[in-house]
């Protein structure tokens, strides 16, 4: 962020499993096939189980060439006969209420595939679709490129590691989850450890009160395979915190707050003070936060902060900390010493992963040559490259807090390519260039969230700079995504932290706004809102455009209105705004330039309050 902010910015398988002399009643249970005459038959077998044995299920095949089907055995195996079939294949095992489905590879004309809640959320990984919609219309001639070994192999790292964040033992499971030894426990005798993992991951669903739809349909929502790509992902059934997230406990009063670790960064501070790492407890319901000794370590501080309650996702610290939760799981507020933070759960991120383009507000000191001094603030569009380096495509800069003009980024700084660092905790850096026109050596350092529904937020701070440890300097950002328009006479609430940039980024204290939304213009891709106080009649009117600036998708932007009318007689100033909306994250970052002599620079981490 120095030069400019935004620059640089299972035990043995049973005998059930053995191949079997197949006949029409495969597998013990009734089985039928396509027909094709003179072609050789592909034999499916395996164990659909749920920590439980699946006994009795219908076992559907669905392969690259034929289908067919069998009934499950009192131990969830099964064997399905698929004539003139031929491999990979979708499988689906119902009973009851109970739906779940697999897939398999190979080349051969025998599989084994296991039915599990772990291979539906690998199908749901695999595929960025609920399973029984996938089942039902997938194209058989699609399968080979959509069902490979390495794709397989890519999807069980991921839910394996969500199972991992949730404290589940998986030290027991196969490398194979489809095709690995499963027993299932049948009538209270005990399963092997994959059907024990499998027991624990029912009792932590039930635990965190969460059910395994709503973790299937989040898995395949934020599966890099999801061709979702509107700006705000209501998807029915899909949850706005990340599957990991679903697996742990939640707090009392705020089901977006879960017993999990954060980074924070906090304004008002410089150098690695600025970010900060945190864990949060759950006993009951009853939330505390616990700071760790130091950013990069995992000592624990000796003392905690409890939460009470102040409201749906609201909370006071024992610390006097006002704090409140986005619906995705993002943590804000405005600390006892003055201070504004946001945090994000912690996740770990591959290049190819943040490779794209990213919006970014952000405000930086500015450079003078002869030392930092001032402030200087803006909204621009930065691109990681797949071979680590992050440049500015556009972008434009008010260069001083005491005029409201902005400057686009000139080609110099555009051409400017700063290296990135993965960190083993999940982090990123960026650095200047090796160019005596990028202010440096300076270093940001960035934590990056990704949400269930797909979207990323990455908050920023600046670690290191020529003459010191860092300066305080903030950033974030969100990878670009073309915004739609509101739904006429929705309504929304949000909880407001802003801190002018000449105050040393001092925070006013939350306040809570709420919109309803008057009109919808698609010709000018433009809408009106009432906005007011939450809980009083007085409101005033403002227009805002969507993908604005020009070229900016993923910007709204509110133009200065000096005498906008009050609900019931009077006035107010609306201020321009630059707002850069994060997707599902429910964040929402607003750059309110200088204004009319009485009003400096401003930035608002706008939150999104969850359902009461």
């Amino acid at each position: 962020m120095k030069h400019a902010p935004l620059l640089r910015y299972s035990a043995i398988t049973s005998a059930l499993m053995v191949t079997l002399a197949i006949s029409a009643c495969g597998g013990g249970g009734g089985s039928s096939s396509t027909s094709s005459s003179g072609s050789s038959n592909l034999t499916v077998s395996g164990v659909a189980a749920t920590g439980a044995a699946l006994s009795g299920a219908t076992v559907t095949v669905k392969c690259a060439a034929g289908t067919g089907s069998a009934t499950s055995n009192t131990d969830g195996s099964y064997t399905v006969t698929v004539s003139g079939g031929s491999l990979p294949c979708m499988l689906e095992a119902s009973s009851g209420g109970t739906t779940l489905h697999s897939v398999v590879t190979g080349t051969g004309s025998s599989a084994t595939a296991n039915i599990t809640p772990l291979t539906e959320l690998m199908v749901a990984q695999l595929t960025g679709a609920d399973p029984t919609t996938y089942m039902s219309s997938v194209d058989v001639s699609t399968l080979s490129s959509t069902i490979t070994d390495t794709k397989l192999s890519t999807a069980r790292t991921e839910v394996v590691n969500i199972l991992t964040h949730a404290g589940i033992d998986t030290s027991g499971l196969p490398s194979d989850l489809v095709g690995g030894t499963l027993q299932a426990a049948v009538n209270g005798s005990g399963g092997n450890a994959y059907d024990q993992a499998l027991d624990a991951l029912a009792s932590t669903l039930t635990s965190a009160g969460s059910q395994l739809s709503t973790l299937t349909s989040t898995v395949a929502s934020s599966s890099a395979a999801s061709t979702n790509t509107t700006s705000s992902s209501a998807d029915s059934g899909v949850s706005a915190l990340a599957p990991e997230l679903l697996l742990k406990p939640a707090a009392g009063g705020c089901d977006a707050l879960r017993a999990a670790d954060y980074w924070a960064v906090f304004s008002n501070r410089t150098g690695g003070a600025a970010v900060q790492k945190f864990r949060v407890s759950i006993e009951a319901g009853n939330a505390a936060i616990t700071f760790f000794t130091s950013a990069d370590t995992s000592t624990l501080a000796d003392t905690s902060r409890t939460l009470t309650s102040n409201g749906t996702c609201r909370f006071t610290s024992s610390s006097g900390d006002d704090i409140v939760v986005s619906p995705a799981g993002i943590v804000a507020g405005h600390s006892s010493a003055n201070e504004a933070f946001v945090a994000v759960p912690v996740q770990s991120h591959t290049l190819d992963e943040l490779t794209g383009n990213w919006n970014i507000i952000a405000g930086d000191t500015a450079d003078t040559g002869s030392g930092d001094t001032g402030w200087i603030y803006g909204y621009g569009t930065m691109t990681i490259t797949g071979t680590g380096y992050e440049q500015f495509t556009q972008g434009c800069w008010f260069d001083t807090t005491t005029s409201p003009t902005c400057t686009n980024l000139d080609d110099v700084a555009r051409s400017l390519q700063r290296p990135i660092t993965l960190s083993s905790d999940g982090t990123f850096t960026n650095h200047s260039a090796n160019d005596t026109t990028d202010g440096g050596p300076w270093q940001d350092r960035f934590f990056v969230y990704k949400t269930g529904k797909g979207d990323y937020f990455a908050i920023s701070a600046n670690i290191g700079t020529p003459g010191g440890s860092g300066d305080g300097s903030l950033g974030y950002a969100t990878k670009v995504r073309t915004l739609s328009l509101p739904a006429l006479s929705s309504v929304s609430s949000n909880w407001n932290i802003s801190f002018n940039w000449t105050s040393s980024l001092v925070p006013a204290a939350i306040d809570a706004v709420s919109h309803t939304i008057t009109a919808v213009d698609p010709n000018t891709s433009s809408f009106t809102r009432l906005t007011g106080t939450t809980g009083t009649s007085a409101t005033h009117p403002e227009t805002l455009s969507i993908n604005t600036p020009a070229n900016f998708n993923g910007f709204t932007f509110r133009d200065y209105v000096a005498s906008a009318p009050v609900n019931g007689g009077g006035t107010t100033v609306v201020r321009k705004g630059y707002f850069l909306k994060t997707g599902s994250s429910g964040v929402t970052v607003v750059l309110q330039p200088y204004q009319d002599g009485t009003k400096p620079a401003k930035i608002v981490v706008s939150v999104t309050q969850p359902a009461s």
